[in-house]
């Protein structure tokens, strides 16, 4: 007699949360860079919020906060490095 193996349902793939999780660490990690933690903040932000809308999962939401204080400290730095390279000259 052949015992049959219980069948699994594959799980949806994550991919797209782990990949704004890693884009929103890079950001709050490289912020000091001019602009780059801004880019990474902002593409970790829309990722994040694509998949937050697909489904709710903690690591949307750990990533769309970890993009979003990635973009405010982006942007914080890109302020201000504009801001002294404007005042430079005067």
């Amino acid at each position: 007699m052949a015992t049959s193996q219980p069948e699994y349902a594959a799980r949806p793939a994550d991919g797209q949360r782990i990949a704004a999780l890693v884009l929103g660490i890079a950001s709050v990690v490289f912020f000091w860079v001019p602009f780059i933690g801004l880019l990474l903040g902002i593409v970790g932000a829309v990722l994040a919020g694509v998949s937050l809308r697909q489904r709710y999962t903690l690591i949307g939401l750990a990533a769309l906060v970890t993009s979003l204080v990635g973009v405010a400290l982006g942007g914080l730095t890109a302020f201000g490095i504009l801001y002294a390279i404007m005042n430079a000259a005067g």
